[in-house]
């Protein structure tokens, strides 16, 4: 039996908030989690963070600021060890009573949503910030899938959210948050970056700058064939490629080097290579470029947009969104050097342009994309979404007690009704029922319920053995199981997983049969992989026989429109027993 707290939560009270992130390097999704952890108000906020790999330099900024940080290695999520995983970070969830899980990115998502469903957590928000160029059609598939389960899939930037509602994802579940920039840190006065002496550079040399992680999608190869156009012109011009490669790609820089020196550049383009002086870079380079390929909505352009550097961009994704052509900035079409170029040259030919788009830019940061909005945006949307939930959970408890009330009056009259009541027949004499309630003959129906699973073409997760075996140690305390075997010629024909457990109503003691799932797992149902209706009549007529058991039996987890649901119910009117809501 689940007990909900239906109370709608206090505004004042701490949100018991877990986030999710597939490791800790330094991405854009990783920047802007670590952003927005600094500046959610941490007297309103209970936080922990979880990861796949405790990797990456934002580890000891977490154990620094004691947020508590762990960590569930996968290697694979076709594994075994990734369902030993999940099962561990749902009882984690449960015994800390977590209320909303928040997770990022595909990995992200896949790993913590079907377990935070599973352990009943009120609010699991996933969230996807890029345009999927990285997924492959199953993981794309994958994915769409398991934000179903979602109560909101968080986007930054429109055009994500375009992409996900053109691959069939709800509209009603999507909510756009833009990331959000730290205007603070861009505020020093602008003075002669410790880059510029590190380099022995004179202030009037003109510094064009990429800033961005170096992978294959950030146009870097367009940037060096632009900067070998803009040399020609600007010959004192340097320019600078400053950020790291990932590890899953660390020839990518190489590749870089070499295609400046086929270009004749060599000796103009320096990769700086990570640096932690973003800020005072961007405030003295003369252009910023963001010549991405796919972009969501990047980082560095409101960085750059902060810093109130001049900016040539390419319009893709979220960037037009943000920066609007000739009044903060230049857009380009991707992949288009020769406009790049001209774009770059004419920034650097035009330095009064260059200040007024820069200055504009930076208006719209401090007015519409700082992190103390997007963090004061996120925590409403936190909030709300444990209000609607508490609220719904209550509206469904007031439900439950008014049929409680109407019906407490018939139960004794019901289940006389049923007992005196001869059983329906079986279809055909071959078919038997056999009711499994020792958890070790459950156990050793692993093989065989699998591949009624998948005779049943049922093509979730929720209803396969190992997962039902995890819920069940998981939260089974208190209930034996109740598994229902509908056997034809020795083969499984359907399962009904059931559970057996007592729970009260008006001071009156009742047995219960439900669903092996809790109030807030998905697609809980039947196995039927053969012979429907007979299988369906052989669970009810056993059901029947086993009158002496249970006193109520409780579906009210199907999913509407489940074709047990309108069986089963359609049975019990046959035989004249009380459907109680």
């Amino acid at each position: 039996m689940n007990v909900v707290d239906t109370r709608v939560p206090d505004a004042r009270a701490p949100l018991r908030l877990l986030k999710v992130v597939p490791t800790l390097l330094c991405g854009g999704t990783e920047n802007q989690v670590m952003a927005l952890c600094r500046s959610l108000n941490h007297g309103r906020t209970d936080l922990e963070m979880a990861c796949l790999r405790r990797l990456g330099p934002f580890v000891k900024e977490i154990d620094d600021r004691r947020i508590p940080l762990a960590e569930y290695p996968i290697e694979s999520f076709y594994s075994l060890n990734a369902l030993a995983q999940q099962a561990k970070f749902a009882r984690h969830l449960t015994r800390r009573r977590t209320q909303i899980v928040h997770a990022y990115n595909f990995y992200g998502n896949v790993f913590a949503v079907p377990p935070a469903r599973l352990a009943g957590t009120p609010v699991v928000i996933a969230s996807i910030r890029d345009l999927g160029l990285y997924l492959t059609p199953m993981q794309k598939r994958v994915q769409r899938y398991v934000c179903k389960l979602a109560d909101r899939v968080l986007v930054n930037a429109d055009a994500v959210k375009d992409w996900l509602v053109r691959d069939g994802y709800a509209p009603e579940k999507i909510v756009v948050i833009p990331n959000g920039v730290d205007v603070s840190r861009f505020s020093a006065p602008r003075e002669p970056s410790r880059l510029r002496c590190e380099l022995e550079l004179p202030p009037d040399v003109p510094l064009v700058a990429v800033v961005s992680r170096l992978t294959r999608l950030k146009g870097l190869e367009q940037f060096l064939e632009a900067a070998a156009l803009v040399g020609q012109r600007f010959p004192q011009a340097r320019f600078l490629v400053v950020g790291e490669t990932p590890p899953h790609d660390p020839t990518y820089l190489d590749d870089l080097k070499a295609l400046a020196g086929r270009l004749c550049i060599g000796d103009r383009v320096i990769f700086t290579g990570l640096r932690s002086d973003v800020p005072a870079l961007l405030a003295n380079v003369t252009v910023s470029v963001m010549p991405s390929l796919n972009e969501a909505l990047s980082n560095a352009l409101l960085e750059s947009m902060a810093a109130g550097a001049p900016i040539v961009a390419t319009r893709v994704g979220g960037t037009p969104e943000v920066l609007t052509d000739g009044k903060t900035g230049l857009l380009v079409p991707a992949a288009d050097v020769p406009s790049l170029a001209t774009s770059i040259a004419r920034l650097l030919d035009a330095p009064i342009l260059a200040a007024q788009l820069g200055r504009a830019a930076r208006q719209v940061i401090e007015e519409r994309y700082s992190i103390t909005r997007m963090a004061a945006t996120t925590e409403n949307l936190y909030r709300d979404l444990l209000t609607r939930h508490a609220r719904k959970t209550e509206r469904r408890g007031i439900r439950h007690e008014r049929a409680a009330r109407e019906t407490h009056g018939q139960w004794l009259g019901t289940l006389t009704s049923l007992v005196d009541r001869p059983a329906l027949p079986i279809a055909e004499p071959a078919c038997s029922v056999h009711v499994v309630t020792d958890d070790a003959e459950f156990l050793a129906l692993e093989a065989e319920w699998n591949e009624t699973v998948e005779r049943a073409r049922i093509g979730h997760p929720f209803l396969r053995h190992e997962w039902l075996r995890t819920w069940w140690e998981c939260f089974g305390r208190g209930c034996r199981l109740h598994i229902l075997i509908v056997r034809r010629g020795g083969r499984i024909a359907a399962i009904a997983p059931l559970l057996s457990d007592t729970t009260r109503s008006y001071g009156i003691s009742i047995r219960r049969l439900r669903l092996l799932h809790n109030d807030h797992t998905p697609r809980a149902d039947f196995i039927v992989a053969e012979q429907p209706e007979e299988s369906y009549r052989a669970i009810w007529k056993a059901l029947c026989e086993q009158r002496d058991r249970w006193d109520v039996l409780q579906l009210s987890q199907l999913p509407e429109g489940s074709p047990t649901l309108d069986t089963v119910s359609s049975l019990a009117a046959e035989d004249g027993c009380l459907s109680a809501g």
